[in-house]
């Protein structure tokens, strides 16, 4: 188990290079040592983005144009606190991070940007991925990417918008349910880096988490109930293919790593319904206790 957030509140059955990441599913355990305010859900925003600023120097963010980094970027700048959005573009995020440009213009920042769109570079990259999946016995998936970004930056203190635990619904008609998805990919940059960065913005408190759990409407699509929650304005959930590369070496490499890693992996997304959390987070500390049903590695 290693700990995840402030004071460790949350643990996530993930061990550093151990083999158990890509065969045991997800087991969250929700065990804050203190106890849990109850806020609105812009108030713990705030409150999060605060506590982040007192333990971190430097702040930057993955600003991928992406509903979940925006919001995060939203309020940082409400809270007036110096920060410096990352964008890194592959050959293949330009939809993406087209929202993340203009954001930054709206609001006058200037960002850092990663331009990886050019093969040869972004081959270099998928070579960094590639060997943090071998290092850490981690399945070859797309939140690798900040792991190789962030090796780049010294002094950085690194915010991403992972965290957020809503089972995405698969077209605008569809309802997201109330069944809570905690993905195990989300926590990767945690499990590599361990508390040198802030790591994901929407686990960091259990007060955020919990806030976010219970204020969004789930009679609504997922990227419209966010949307609407956080303020911003909608946009689809984009999914780019990014291990591709003209590389025929690379390429081979990409599919053996792929092969030997996954091929005991089942997507570990720990599936809880989210009132279990909820009533969790509100018992007393004595008996603060929780697993999913999922079975135990």
């Amino acid at each position: 188990m290693f700990d995840v957030g402030y004071r460790g509140w949350l643990k996530l059955n993930l061990t550093k290079g151990a083999e158990e990441n890509l065969s045991c599913a997800l087991t969250p355990k929700f065990e804050p040592n203190f106890s849990v305010m109850q806020m609105p859900f812009h108030k713990a925003a705030d409150y999060t983005a605060k506590l982040m600023s007192y333990r971190y120097e430097n702040l930057h963010l993955f600003l991928s144009g992406g509903l979940d980094s925006e919001y995060v970027a939203t309020t940082l700048l409400r809270n007036k606190i110096a920060f410096t959005p990352v964008i890194v573009k592959t050959p293949y995020n330009a939809y993406e991070t087209w929202y993340a440009e203009y954001f930054c213009s709206k609001h006058q920042i200037v960002p850092v940007t990663v331009d990886c769109t050019s093969l040869t570079d972004w081959d270099d990259v998928l070579k960094t991925m590639l060997r943090s999946a071998v290092d850490f016995n981690l399945p070859v998936r797309i939140s690798l990417l900040n792991i190789a970004i962030a090796s780049r930056f010294d002094d950085a203190s690194f915010i991403n918008g992972f965290g957020e635990p809503f089972n995405n619904s698969t077209g605008f008609k569809h309802s997201m349910n109330d069944i809570l998805h905690m993905a195990d990919h989300d926590f990767f940059f945690e499990l590599c880096y361990g508390s040198k960065h802030p790591g994901a913005f929407f686990t960091w408190t259990p007060e955020i988490f919990r806030s976010l759990i219970t204020s969004i409407d789930y009679s609504k699509p997922t990227q419209l109930a966010k949307a609407e929650l956080y303020g911003i304005n909608p946009r689809p959930k984009m999914h780019e293919e990014m291990f591709i590369t003209n590389n025929a070496g690379l390429r081979a490499a990409i599919n053996s790593i792929s092969n030997k890693l996954d091929k005991n992996y089942r997507l570990s997304n720990a599936q809880i319904p989210y009132l279990e959390v909820v009533q969790q987070l509100e018992r007393p500390l004595a008996s603060s206790r929780f697993t999913n049903s999922a079975s135990l590695c």
